[in-house]
């Protein structure tokens, strides 16, 4: 998380934000082309108790094909791509950026296999790893040579070249080509429901962008990628690492319901507990945030930042529910959620969004806290939870809210009067975590059980801190 801070504070300042934009709408496409390789069913290798040489041989034949096809789409669909979005001159980073799925195909048999073995520590350093390599060490000394959006291609492919090596190298499975029938239709079964999931998680995490990115010039669209950048930033990589942690425990612990619920709601409490006061905090903050790392010419950002942060919360409840129902076999359920909260967000940017891009950030506002609220209700119950549980989950979410907007109400009335300084926005931040804490804390204690002795556990660890801190002021 701080490695990819860093690198985007660092790139921010040597780009403008024009070259993200035009960066930016290119990588979005690329990525709704990489959700094709879930089609192959990679994720069955970490869902069975048990695999043959023959199927994880036909799984990585699979993915090579489907690399193959997609980086030759890129190259077809290159100019009109380009020509749609009226970024100029733009087709051959397209192309090159074309590179990406084949790049990343090569590496996810290998990437499952680490998964279900549990080395997730391993594929959280070589993410980390090869990050730093891309963006941190590559796309900065290109950007500082003047190399523009360019350089942020390099450190794409950079980066995933690195993460697929450390794969194969690492994973050490067959490779041999080949294509099982059995195997295939088998994985191609599972893997039609992962695609759709995952291309209907595209489209909430890029709908948005792509909207502004065709609306507005690639200025605009540059200061709003980098909004979402910022806010996705200390979310992205813990989630992506607890969504297969949780994947692939339910998938060992699906045939007991009361097991997966109780992890469910450890789960929630955690995103509650920890995910909305950070995100509140940055919310709060975003105009000091983006003046001391990103700068004056990057201003504009701190408005769209506001509203995309208190967003985030919401898109991690639902990605801790979705490992859940999948463990559980509803992943034809998680994929009709899925679509209906699709179906909302591209119906509110139609409705909304015009003359600003800020209404864009209202909608994703809106539709990720309606993502969360329909994952929490049927999560819970198909994991058998009852009618009283339920209610609980909700409490927390909105418990999750409450201080937030208390304490914006707060600080703009104080502004208005006072002026905006740090003092005040320490303050207030002070008080909204301290909120969040006791009214989260004291629901989980009320509601006993499993989730009251984790908020146990969790006063008694602020208590040890707290002391420690007290000890050290006193001496």
């Amino acid at each position: 998380m701080v490695a990819q801070l860093g690198a985007q504070v660092v790139l921010a300042r040597l780009l403008v934000p024009a070259d993200y934009g035009v960066f930016s709408i290119l990588l979005l496409t690329i990525t709704l082309a990489g959700y094709f390789s879930e089609l192959g069913g990679a994720a069955l290798l970490v869902k069975k108790e048990t695999i043959t040489s023959e199927e994880i041989r036909t799984q990585f034949t699979i993915q090579v094909l489907i690399g193959l096809l997609l980086s030759c789409l890129a190259l077809v669909s290159a100019e009109p791509v380009t020509r749609f979005f009226s970024l100029n001159d733009a087709a051959d980073m397209m192309v090159i950026v074309g590179l990406n799925p084949l790049i990343i195909a090569l590496g996810i048999v290998g990437n499952r296999m680490l998964s279900r073995q549990h080395q997730f520590k391993t594929i959280q350093v070589v993410s980390l790893a090869s990050y730093v390599f891309g963006y941190a060490f590559l796309a900065t000394l290109l950007a500082k040579l003047g190399w523009g959006p360019w350089s942020l291609v390099a450190g794409t492919l950079a980066q995933s070249t690195m993460a697929t090596v450390c794969y194969l190298v690492m994973a050490r499975h067959p490779m041999k080509p080949l294509l099982n029938k059995p195997s295939m239709t088998e994985q191609f079964s599972m893997g039609f429901h992962a695609f759709l999931s995952g291309l209907l998680t595209w489209g909430l995490f890029s709908l948005d962008r792509l909207f502004v990115g065709k609306l507005f010039p690639a200025q605009i669209v540059g200061t709003y990628v980098s909004a979402f950048n910022l806010s996705v930033a200390p979310i992205w990589q813990i989630t992506s690492s607890v969504q297969q942690q949780l994947f692939a425990k339910g998938s060992r612990t699906a045939a007991d319901p009361a097991a997966l619920l109780q992890s469910y709601q450890t789960a929630v409490f955690y995103v509650i507990i920890l995910v909305a006061p950070a995100m509140q905090l940055i919310s709060l903050s975003s105009t000091e945030i983006v003046a001391i790392l990103l700068g004056s010419k990057w201003s504009q950002v701190a408005p769209i930042l506001h509203v995309l942060a208190l967003a985030m919360p919401f898109y991690v409840l639902y990605g801790v529910s979705s490992p859940f129902l999948w463990a559980k076999g509803r992943i034809s359920l998680d994929v009709g959620l899925q679509l209906l909260t699709v179906a909302c967000m591209l119906l509110g940017l139609y409705a909304f969004v015009n003359d600003h891009v800020l209404e864009a950030t209202y909608v994703v506002l809106a539709t990720y806290f309606i993502r969360a609220v329909f994952g929490v209700i049927t999560t819970t119950f198909q994991l058998g939870g009852s009618t009283a549980q339920t209610r609980q989950m909700l409490a927390w979410l909105v418990a999750s809210i409450v201080p937030g907007v208390l304490c914006n109400l707060l600080e703009r009335h104080l502004e208005a009067a006072y002026g905006r300084s740090y003092a005040l926005i320490a303050s207030i931040a002070l008080l909204q975590v301290i909120l969040n804490v006791a009214i989260v804390v004291l629901q989980a204690r009320m509601a006993g059980g499993a989730i009251g002795w984790e908020a146990d556990r969790l006063l008694a660890y602020c208590k040890r801190i707290g002391k420690r801190g007290l000890v050290r002021t006193s001496t």
